[in-house]
């Protein structure tokens, strides 16, 4: 039987992380946004791969959330871009 993510959350972990989350979705106003803002202490949003780039080198988030399918880019190509540009 599976648990739902807000039991895990509450019987497991504590009610936040100590992270800032950016979260790439085409989406303007993405249902995960709310739930991620709930967990982390700063959830920054983009919709594309471009607003995605910037909002990764100006805000150097702590964790990366994204969509596979990003126009012509996707979300393994936004994560390599952003381990070669922010390796630590």
């Amino acid at each position: 039987m599976s648990e739902s993510f807000s039991s895990v959350a509450g019987s497991r972990w504590d009610s936040t992380i100590a992270a800032t989350v950016l979260l790439v979705d085409t989406e303007e106003r993405s249902p995960h946004t709310t739930t991620l803002a709930t967990l982390a202490d700063r959830v920054c949003a983009a919709n594309t791969f471009a607003q995605a780039k910037s909002t990764l080198l100006e805000v150097r988030p702590d964790v990366l959330v994204t969509q596979v399918r990003l126009g012509e880019f996707n979300g393994i190509h936004l994560a390599l871009w952003g381990r070669a540009k922010l390796p630590h």
